[in-house]
């Protein structure tokens, strides 16, 4: 906008005649308010056109000053000189000469301030909506909304109405925010920043891996001089200290990443086996070079990172612009930003602006061609540094097109069942300022931020800060699990997969495996604070194990750790039905215990050919004789709610009851006797 108005203004740098035409429009009292009753000043006026047709710009200029010495109020000699004023600033630029182009700039808009100050409806209020914008783009709100005012009020009909309404609402939200703070104490983190820049910071979602770029000055091995550097860094989880997590000094991260290509911006999956980075180089296309940077990946093998490999067509293009990507909780969606063809808002030079897509991988594991995340998220303006929440619906980003405090604000936007998303929100201030804000990253936990700013210290230099993030922004609340997997030989189990289905609601969400060392991660979206989940592993030939855990007793740790063993299908194989629970003194199963015999019974189903026996046990408490009574009728109601759900009776051959006879721990103990209380079943034909 304050480009093309001030094009419109400048018709001279390319016809002069033009230039003269305009002058000659005021002459004729076009702008009545912009005219002059002072004679003098009228006169000195005419003298200055004069001078313009002759080609004596500067001589004309001399003549409009005169003429608002004799009359201070004289709008039209004000806007001529603006004119002026502006075709000198170009010339200077043109010319290289950038301080003098700025001054000449400088002494436009004070003129055009004259201006709208004697008559705001000058050239149709025009010069008010050009300084409306230029103090908008200065962050001089005060100033801006001077001149918007009379605009709104009165030039009702102006092709710019909607983006001067705009401007206005985005002022009176920057007001509205500032006069409503949200908690902010931000920290500098220790063990991670130097004397240096670092920037760019990401946390792995189990918080034991603290990723940043740590930019020093090295000297060059040719010509003896210094040079910047971007260095790729981790840093190892220390500790906590009162809640937050500490981290011990960084060290570069080894090979393929440091290898003198520009390289940062990188999310990690939840069980840091997949990282996702961006990598800059230069390339040449027919416009010339440029500096392409495209998204690419690397896997965790054997203790070490593999080669990184570009993730193609559907995610880059070969002219195109990709960076800052982030990663789902499954694994499944990449979110990142991105400069081409497609997306929504164009520049004022017409170039078009950043956007946030997606990418969604296919059961192959290929990531599909991506797509613009829509409207909703996307503006005209520029939307960048998506960060993705483990909660799988918290989209954090920044943005210049929303309404906020600064140029970039941070802000959020939930997804919504279906896919769509929630108008986004700002973030708050004093998070957001009159400064730039981008790249927030959130833990898993959704209490901790992370950002880096180079304006909270005294050096000058990006540091990287965490802070207590407030909890109406917070993502929703999520349960981070992860463990291993074994065999009843304790041998690593690979190529098995782990589901949680919520109890209440049945949403399941997956876990991600290690396909050579059979580590698992998983994260959880709790919807409410009684939710309770069961986590089943499922592997080909392995019998059924599972596990329930309950939101009130894993959100508030990080990460909860639950090993599994998981052992073979075999003859005489005897397996625990975990979390199968009775009324006291009863053969009632609690509702929750129903559903693990649903997933049971799924499993029975898979295994057409399985048989088996349920046995009952009890722990030493109470009568021995009663006891074994009481292991009898809770091995026969779980053999009745597996026949009543359907299952052939010829499937399970026996249920048996051993009472307080075969403990697997002792008895002294509360533990111990949780634990022997307890259902099994034993393969008696596979």
């Amino acid at each position: 906008m304050l480009k093309k108005l001030r094009h419109i203004f400048l018709p001279f740098c390319f016809i002069l005649t033009i230039l003269i035409q305009s002058s000659f429009a005021f002459a004729l009292g076009d702008d009545e308010c912009g005219d002059t009753d002072n004679k003098k000043a009228r006169k000195l006026f005419e003298q200055a056109l004069d001078a313009l047709k002759s080609g004596k710009s500067q001589e004309a200029y001399k003549f409009f000053a005169d003429a608002t010495q004799e009359d201070p109020s004289f709008a039209n000699a004000y806007v001529e000189m603006a004119y002026l004023n502006f075709r000198y600033s170009d010339d200077s630029e043109q010319r290289g000469m950038a301080q003098q182009s700025e001054q000449f700039y400088n002494k436009a808009v004070n003129n055009y301030k004259k201006a709208a100050d004697a008559c705001p409806s000058i050239k149709n209020y025009d010069i008010c909506i050009w300084l409306a914008e230029y103090y908008f783009k200065k962050r001089d709100f005060e100033t801006a909304k001077k001149y918007l005012q009379p605009f709104i009020n009165n030039a009702k009909q102006h092709t710019d109405m909607a983006f001067a309404k705009g401007m206005m609402r985005k002022i009176d939200r920057y007001y509205e925010l500032k006069a409503n703070p949200v908690p902010y104490k931000p920290i500098k983190m220790s063990g991670v920043n130097t004397d240096m820049d670092e920037y760019l910071p990401m946390v792995s979602p189990d918080g034991d891996l603290f990723f940043y770029t740590h930019r020093y000055a090295k000297k060059s091995m040719d010509y003896g001089d210094f040079k910047w550097t971007d260095e790729f860094r981790v840093s190892k989880k220390a500790g906590q200290n009162n809640g937050i997590s500490t981290y011990v000094q960084g060290n570069p991260m080894d090979d393929p990443f440091n290898k003198g290509i520009d390289q940062g911006a990188v999310s990690v999956t939840i069980d840091n086996n997949f990282m996702y980075v961006t990598l800059c180089e230069m390339s040449r296309t027919t416009s010339g070079p440029y500096k392409n940077c495209d998204i690419w990946v690397s896997e965790f093998q054997e203790g070490q990172w593999s080669t990184l490999k570009n993730l193609g067509p559907n995610v880059n293009g070969r002219t195109s612009w990709e960076s800052q990507p982030s990663i789902s909780a499954d694994g499944k969606t990449l979110f990142f930003s991105t400069i081409r063809p497609g997306n929504i808002g164009f520049d004022a030079d017409k170039n078009q602006t950043c956007d946030i897509w997606m990418s969604q991988m296919d059961e192959n594991g290929v990531f599909q061609k991506a797509v613009n995340v829509g409207p909703v998220i996307n503006t005209a303006g520029n939307e960048k540094s998506p960060y993705m929440h483990s909660d799988s619906q918290t989209l954090y980003f920044a943005s210049d097109g929303h309404d906020g405090v600064g140029g970039y604000d941070i802000f959020y936007s939930k997804r919504k069942p279906g896919g769509t998303w929630e108008t986004p929100k700002n973030i708050g201030y004093p998070i957001n300022t009159e400064n730039d804000e981008v790249g927030l990253i959130v833990s898993t936990q959704g209490k901790m931020a992370y950002f880096s700013s180079n304006t909270l210290n005294d050096n000058d230099n990006y540091d990287i800060y965490e802070f207590e993030l407030p909890i109406e922004v917070r993502p929703a609340e999520v349960i981070f699990v992860k463990g291993q997997l074994k065999d009843d030989q304790g041998q690593e189990l690979t190529e098995a997969k782990i589901k949680v289905e919520n109890v209440q609601t049945h949403e399941v969400t997956e876990g991600m495996i290690d396909k050579m060392t059979g580590r698992y991660a998983v994260v959880i979206p709790v919807k409410k604070p009684d939710d309770e989940f069961l986590m089943t592993v499922k592997k080909r030939d392995y019998a059924f194990t599972s596990q329930i855990i309950t939101a009130k007793e894993t959100v508030k740790v990080e990460p909860v750790k639950i090993d599994f063993e998981v052992k073979p299908i075999e003859v005489d194989q005897t397996v625990q039905l975990n979390n199968i629970y009775f009324n006291s003194s009863s053969s009632e199963l609690f509702k929750q215990s129903l559903f693990v015999l649903d997933n049971f019974l799924e499993f029975l189903e898979e295994n057409p050919t399985l048989k088996i026996e349920i046995h009952g046990h009890t722990d030493n408490i109470g009568d021995a004789k009663n006891n074994q009574t009481l292991s009898e009728k809770r091995a026969k109601a779980v053999r009745d709610y597996l026949l009543l759900m359907g299952l052939d009776s010829s499937r399970i051959v026996a249920w048996k009851g051993y009472g307080q006879t075969k403990p697997i721990a002792s008895n002294t103990t509360e533990t111990g006797r949780a634990q022997n209380r307890r259902t099994e079943f034993v393969i008696v034909a596979k």
